[in-house]
C-alpha cells in the first residue's frame, strides 16, 4: 500500500478549522485526501477528491446518515468502529477546479475497484471539456462519451425536484447545462441558483 507524505500539508481536524482556512484564502478550490489513522508524516489514503466548500466532511456525514454500502463508507465505519477518526488532509489550494491534481493523485494511488491500487473512489477520472461556458466532466468508463448501450430518447433533459446546493456544484452545472441547451426552461431555476 502506498503512503502519502503529509509534510507541508494541512491536517483538518474540524469543520470550523476548514471554514477558517477557506475564509483566509483567495483560492477556494482544494484537493483533499481521506486517510487511515493515525496522523503521521506518512499516511495511507483511501479516498481523493476536490471541493470548494465543506465537501471534505460530506463523506462522513453520508456514512452517519445512510445505509450505503460503498467501499468508502465501509472504510469510514471500520475506522470509527476501531475508536479512531478519519484523517483529513488538504493536499493543495487552487483558484479554479484542480481536476489535474486530483487525476495525478488517483493515478499515483490507483483504484481498489479495478485492482490498480488502494483508493475507494467509485468514479474514474476523465478529462473535462467545455460546451459553451459550461465545463463538463464525467467520471466514467467511456470518458465524456455516452456508453454504447445508452438508449437515446428524443426528449430534452429535465431535472428533478431537488435544488442544487450552488450553481458551481456538479448538480448546479448539470442544471446550467440543461438550461443553456434548452433542456430546462429558465423559469425553473430557483433564485438561489440564478445564472
Amino acid at each position: 500500500m502506498k503512503r502519502y507524505c503529509t509534510t507541508d500539508r494541512l491536517w483538518i481536524r474540524s469543520l470550523n478549522q476548514l471554514r477558517e482556512e477557506l475564509a483566509d484564502r483567495a483560492e477556494h478550490h482544494y484537493v483533499y485526501l481521506l486517510c487511515r489513522p493515525p496522523f503521521s508524516p506518512h499516511v495511507y489514503p483511501f479516498y481523493v477528491g476536490i471541493s470548494q466548500s465543506d465537501r471534505l466532511f460530506a463523506h462522513e456525514e453520508e456514512a452517519r446518515s445512510t445505509n450505503s454500502k460503498s467501499h468508502k463508507i465501509e472504510e469510514i465505519h471500520r475506522i470509527w468502529d476501531a475508536g479512531d477518526a478519519v484523517v483529513r488532509i488538504i493536499d493543495s489550494f487552487h483558484s479554479k477546479p484542480p481536476w489535474h491534481r486530483e487525476q495525478e493523485l488517483i493515478e499515483k494511488f490507483g483504484l481498489l475497484k479495478d485492482g490498480t491500487g488502494q483508493l475507494t473512489n467509485e468514479q474514474k477520472y476523465s478529462p473535462s471539456h467545455r460546451e459553451g461556458k459550461v465545463e463538463l466532466r464525467k467520471y466514467a468508463k467511456y470518458g465524456n462519451e455516452l456508453p454504447p448501450n445508452f438508449i437515446h430518447q428524443h426528449k430534452k433533459l429535465k431535472v428533478g425536484e431537488n435544488e442544487p446546493k450552488s450553481k458551481n456544484s456538479v448538480h448546479g452545472k448539470y442544471i446550467l447545462y440543461c438550461w443553456i441547451t434548452q433542456g430546462l426552461p429558465a423559469q425553473n431555476w430557483s433564485s438561489s441558483c440564478s445564472v
